[in-house]
């Protein structure tokens, strides 16, 4: 980690802090292999581009209050975007949705349920 550039500064350390702990589950030291693969090499320089995605996160990531947000509080407005946004695409239908995506049907009612300004047929 002391050979890497840090371009982006004390917010990309945070991010990265961040994913070595979330890596872990909270606990244990953190090894080599729980660094994104980027911090792996020892080459100081980013392997590939971030993905859109990466990007999107990072953004977003960096609007949050981290410091009164447990991981398990920030994992739900994740999955909670990505199921609002998925529900979109299946027509409301979350039927529709857990059949061709592969997930319980009734699991997938009760965590849109719990979410809000969700609607599902």
């Amino acid at each position: 980690m002391q050979g890497y550039d840090w371009p982006g500064n004390l917010r990309e350390l945070r991010n990265v802090v961040s994913f070595c702990i979330s890596a872990r589950g909270g606990t244990g030291e953190v090894r080599v292999e729980d660094l994104p693969e980027y911090l792996q090499g020892g080459s100081g320089r980013i392997v590939a581009e971030a993905s859109p995605l990466e990007e999107c996160l990072d953004a977003w990531i960096e609007g949050l209050d981290l410091d009164s947000m447990t991981y398990q509080e920030i994992q739900g407005q994740v999955e909670g975007l990505l199921l609002g946004e998925l529900l979109k695409r299946f027509d409301g239908k979350p039927s529709r949705m857990a059949r061709e995506l592969g997930i319980n049907r009734s699991t997938l009612r009760k965590k849109l349920r719990e979410l809000p300004g969700v609607r599902a047929e």
